[in-house]
C-alpha cells in the first residue's frame, strides 16, 4: 500500500467537522475541532489530522501482508506533537492527554463507518478500479483525464480504501479509487464500501492467485 496519510492542504476548508464525525460514528454530535486530513501513522501526521489508532495485527477477519504488534494507541501523543486535533481511539484506551478523542469498540470498524460515512455525502461520479495489474496506473491516468480526485499510491486494501474515501473532499469532478486482493473475499466488501457508478476491471492474471484454489476463483473475486 501506498503512503500511511492522504494529503488535503491544511488552508483550505475543514474536510471534517467534529459535530458530522461524532454524530455519524457514535450518533452523538460532539463539538470540536476541525479536521483538514487523515492519518493512520503517527510519523506521517501533518497538522490537522485525525490521527486513527491502529493495531497491527487486524485479527482474523483482514489479511495484511504482515502482522505486528505495534499499536497506534501508542503513538497518540508523537501524533498530537507532529500536530493531530484529534483521534480516532479504542473505548477501553486508558488515554487521558489533552488530544480530543472519538472512542469506539474498535478502531477498524470505526475506519470502515468513516469511510461508508465519507461515500454518502459524495454527489460526484465514483469510479471503482480493479485488476492483477496496472489499478494505479489507470487510476492515475483517469484522475488526470475527468480531473478528478485520486488517492495516492496503491491505496487498495483494507484500510487503503476507507483511508482514501475518508480524505476524500466533497467537492471533485469525480472521484477515482482502486480495489485490490490477495486472498478470496477481499473484494465484495471493499467494493460495498465504495458503491462505484463505473467499475473498471484491467485483467485477471497469475498475480496473488497463491491463495486461490484456482484461476477461475481469481476471476470469480
Amino acid at each position: 500500500m501506498g503512503p500511511s496519510r492522504v494529503d488535503l492542504d491544511p488552508m483550505s476548508d475543514a474536510l471534517w467537522q467534529w459535530e458530522t464525525l461524532t454524530q455519524g460514528l457514535t450518533g452523538r454530535a460532539d463539538a470540536g475541532p476541525d479536521i483538514h486530513g487523515v492519518a493512520f501513522d503517527s510519523r506521517k501526521v501533518q497538522p490537522g489530522d485525525l490521527f486513527i489508532a491502529l493495531s497491527g495485527d487486524p485479527g482474523t477477519r483482514f489479511n495484511p501482508s504482515y502482522r505486528s504488534s505495534t499499536d497506534g494507541h501508542n503513538y497518540i501523543d508523537a501524533a498530537a506533537t507532529n500536530g493531530a486535533r484529534g483521534a480516532l481511539i479504542r473505548t477501553d484506551s486508558s488515554y487521558a492527554g489533552t488530544l480530543p478523542v472519538i472512542r469506539v469498540a474498535d478502531t477498524y470498524d470505526g475506519l470502515w463507518a468513516l469511510g461508508r460515512l465519507a461515500r454518502a455525502r459524495l454527489q460526484a461520479p465514483v469510479i471503482a478500479v480493479t485488476g492483477s495489474s496496472g489499478k494505479t496506473t489507470a487510476k492515475a491516468f483517469l484522475g488526470h483525464a475527468l480531473d478528478a480526485y485520486i488517492p495516492q499510491g496503491s491505496f487498495n486494501n483494507h484500510i487503503g480504501v476507507p483511508i482514501s474515501l475518508a480524505a476524500a473532499p466533497e467537492q471533485a469532478a469525480a472521484y477515482v479509487l482502486e480495489i485490490g486482493t490477495n486472498h478470496p473475499g477481499e473484494i465484495e466488501p471493499l467494493a460495498q464500501m465504495c458503491a462505484p457508478d463505473y467499475a473498471v476491471v484491467l485483467n485477471v492474471h497469475q498475480a496473488h492467485i497463491e491463495n486461490f484454489s484456482n484461476w477461475a476463483e481469481l476471476v470469480k473475486e
